[in-house]
């Protein structure tokens, strides 16, 4: 989701939309799109939409915004076809911007289903990604590290036949063993079949963030990096390729992406894309050279210049500070917390905040910030996902309880 590319238009539109988020915020700039597409994730759930493709962005001027699509409206059908994915989608234009038929768009918004009248004409201008409530299901199992249960529903997926090729190949890439890609001939072969049938552009980018969101960067990586090699200069993908790379801690290589980029400009002012990702992959590479004070400081540069932050980012300024076991760095890591992050994100601020009183020998308020959670102990099992790089924090934890 970091790559989402949104236009001022598509964001202002939020605003007008969502007047509970508006009201939080001072600028359009400030709202938190994790939070739109969450809060959308959550109500497609609900009502168990069972597919469609995501309004990613609304382009100014062009037809879909003239039509009122909204950032994150999720589009189910077109007069009286069904859309399950972008190629089904595709399709229903077509055959409407042919006809310059009246027709209707049927989309869900925040749990309620609405039919938008339209005369669609080609291009229609919305940028898009795909959605299935399976695979939607499956990534938020993986999220929560319930491998199981996501491996539980692919699998009933494919028996009933509830995604189509790419998903499905997805899915069992998502819940295969988390291997090196090389050292599993059935992982490496799906690998190579989603490829074949990926368009370049949105499509791979797409895909590669479901990877990258489940940590699985060998398959993230693999997605990209035949695209960078014959595109060298596109900036959005050589990016996206350049975090995975970080992650797989290959520093160098990502490092060169980052500073080949990072050099660009727009009217002499850093790109703030560029910026962005350019210092995040400059802060994974300093963390994995165990320089803490250096991924901060590259991390902060990445918050200031992001137009809008997301819960990565303020778990990853939590997570460093505690790393440096700083009070003062993780006081400015809360203050971001409290104003962008969301509730799953309060969890993991107080088990880290317990880890740093205890270190500092305040071992009383560690206690009570792990009691605030005595009820909920599946906690522990979502903290073990989310901190397997810092174990220290989970046996602070279990020792507190």
């Amino acid at each position: 989701m970091i790559f989402r590319q949104i236009s001022v238009t598509a964001i202002l539109i939020i605003c007008a939309a969502v007047p509970d988020l508006r009201a939080q915020y001072r600028s359009p700039w400030e709202v938190p799109l994790g939070k739109m597409f969450y809060l959308q994730r959550e109500k497609l759930f609900e009502q168990r939409v069972p597919h469609g493709v995501f309004v990613a962005g609304v382009p100014t001027n062009s037809q879909a915004e003239k039509v009122g699509l909204e950032y994150m409206d999720l589009v189910t059908a077109i007069g009286d076809m069904e859309v399950s994915d972008t190629d089904s989608y595709a399709k229903a234009r077509i055959f409407f911007a042919r006809t310059q038929q009246p027709t209707t768009i049927t989309l869900w918004r925040l749990g309620k289903q609405i039919k938008l009248p339209a005369v669609i004409t080609s291009p229609f201008g919305a940028v898009l990604r795909e959605y299935t409530y399976e695979l939607d299901q499956i990534i938020a199992r993986i999220e929560k590290g319930d491998l199981e249960t996501a491996g539980n529903i692919t699998e009933r997926a494919e028996i009933r036949k509830l995604l189509n090729r790419k998903n499905l190949l997805i899915a069992k890439l998502l819940v295969s063993p988390d291997v090196p890609l090389g050292a599993s001939s059935y992982r490496k072969e799906l690998a190579v079949e989603l490829r074949t049938i990926l368009r370049p552009g949105w499509d791979l980018i797409d895909i590669w963030s479901k990877f990258q969101d489940c940590r699985q960067y060998n398959v993230a990586a693999f997605i990209l990096e035949t695209y960078v090699a014959a595109n060298p200069d596109e900036m959005v993908h050589s990016l996206s390729l350049g975090l995975t790379l970080a992650r797989l801690k290959h520093n160098a290589d990502a490092d060169t992406l980052a500073d080949r980029f990072l050099e660009r400009t727009i009217d002499g002012k850093p790109h703030p894309y560029v910026a962005y990702h350019g210092n995040l992959i400059r802060s994974l590479t300093a963390e994995n050279r165990g320089n803490w004070a250096q991924s901060w400081m590259h991390h902060q540069l990445a918050v200031t210049t992001a137009p809008n932050r997301i819960n990565d980012d303020v778990m990853r300024a939590l997570y460093l500070a505690a790393k440096l076991k700083d009070r003062n760095k993780f006081e400015i890591a809360r203050a971001l917390a409290n104003r962008f992050g969301n509730d799953e994100v309060r969890p993991y601020l107080d088990s880290l905040d317990a880890y740093i009183s205890a270190s500092n020998g305040q071992q009383n308020v560690g206690r009570q910030l792990v009691a605030k959670w005595k009820n909920k102990p599946e906690i522990l099992t979502v903290l073990k996902h989310w901190l397997s790089e810092f174990p220290e924090v989970v046996r602070t934890w279990e020792r507190l309880r």
